[in-house]
């Protein structure tokens, strides 16, 4: 069954709230946005999947969405991608031509968010990963898997502070609990600032995962030389 007129207005009316009672996925592939500085035309495709549980009621089969870029007959809506390449952090420009914004799956990333004065400017947010990057590749049987990833939650955060110089930065410590992976998403309601949310999934045997729902991203400062 294809996402439905109906579906796409409860959509945009509330998405953390619609967004809250399904499992969704958000494609590496679809990370490069085909229009640079632009939003999208998107929408959600139903997945075969069934092994997603609500964590509030692991009985229950929930309903798991694939994000993907839509075609000429199928429902949509407006939404900019915050591009993700592996290895490096890469911005995207957040302007007044949608209200939503999504990045790629994240599961050890670190997601930047600058500053946004009034809800009529532009927001520059980044998506990085700094896994695989020269320095790091390298460490691999060296060090500790615990160290590495240190490592790579620093030079995420000096990426960002690179990128946007202030703001904040919603790091692996605020969604990667028992190794849950992070749907990271915006919003921006008329006349209000962007706010941006995510939903945390685990997976616990096989084919089984455990979502657990959306919330508010927690983040931590960017932080400069000075203070580090």
């Amino acid at each position: 069954m294809s996402f439905t007129q109906d579906e796409c207005r409860s959509f945009l009316a509330d998405p953390p709230g619609w967004l809250d009672s399904v499992a969704i996925s958000v494609s590496n592939l679809i990370s490069t946005p085909s229009v640079k500085g632009k939003p999208d035309k998107l929408t959600f495709r139903p997945s075969a999947g069934s092994g997603f549980r609500s964590a509030g009621s692991k009985e229950t089969p929930i309903p798991v969405y694939m994000l993907s870029k839509a075609k000429e007959d199928e429902v949509s809506f407006d939404a900019y991608i915050a591009e993700y390449v592996q290895g490096k952090t890469t911005p995207t420009m957040l302007g007044g031509d949608a209200s939503l914004c999504f990045t790629a799956n994240m599961n050890g990333c670190t997601f930047g968010i600058g500053t946004q004065a009034t809800p009529a400017d532009s927001l520059l947010v980044s998506h990085g990963n700094a896994a695989g990057s020269k320095g790091l590749s390298g460490l691999a049987g060296v060090v500790k898997p615990s160290t590495i990833l240190e490592i790579q939650n620093s030079v995420q955060h000096t990426w960002a502070r690179e990128v946007h110089g202030t703001g904040q930065v919603f790091e692996p410590e605020h969604y990667r609990t028992g190794g849950r992976q992070s749907i990271t998403f915006g919003w921006r309601e008329q006349g209000k600032k962007w706010k941006f949310f995510f939903q945390s999934y685990e997976k616990v045997s096989g084919s089984k995962w455990l979502v657990h729902g959306v919330n508010p991203v927690g983040t931590n400062q960017i932080l400069d030389h000075s203070t580090q």
